[in-house]
């Protein structure tokens, strides 16, 4: 089964869901990390995990912006 991951930072997901990513990934499962590039992306590649850029602003509250995101 394909997990996606999608939060804010990569960062977050490589600090916070590295223990919760290998635990799914020995259970068979493929972890898809989506959010805004950063140094962290090389490291979850290294494990297996496929990551998608996404122009994702952290601090961001404009919901038109949000929408254009979305679709």
């Amino acid at each position: 089964m394909n997990i996606i991951i999608s939060i804010n930072t990569i960062w977050n997901i490589s600090n916070f869901r590295m223990n919760l990513i290998k635990e799914l990934q020995y259970n068979g499962h493929n972890i898809i990390a989506i959010g805004p590039k950063d140094k962290y992306v090389d490291e979850l590649e290294a494990i297996g995990v496929k990551c998608y850029n996404i122009k994702l602003k952290s601090q961001g509250t404009n919901p038109i912006i949000d929408l254009k995101l979305i679709i």
